[in-house]
């Protein structure tokens, strides 16, 4: 999917969501969907999500069952 994005022109940067790889507070919305029961550490996702975060900014979280069809 990175590739196909690439190829229509947007920026792709790869990384996991227990380490970003972004600088601290560059962001003012994180988007995390359908990613949450898929993590080896949402914890440390979630703490990531903190970091990258600048102050009052928004995460928007949309979660499904990890064992849904």
């Amino acid at each position: 999917m990175a590739v196909k994005a690439a190829l229509r022109g947007v920026q792709v940067c790869i990384g996991r969501a227990e380490n970003l790889p972004f600088p601290r507070h560059g962001f003012d919305g994180v988007l995390m969907a359908l990613t949450l029961c898929f993590l080896e550490n949402p914890e440390k996702a979630f703490q990531e999500c903190a970091r990258v975060l600048r102050e009052n900014a928004k995460l928007v979280l949309g979660t499904i069952p990890a064992d849904s069809p």
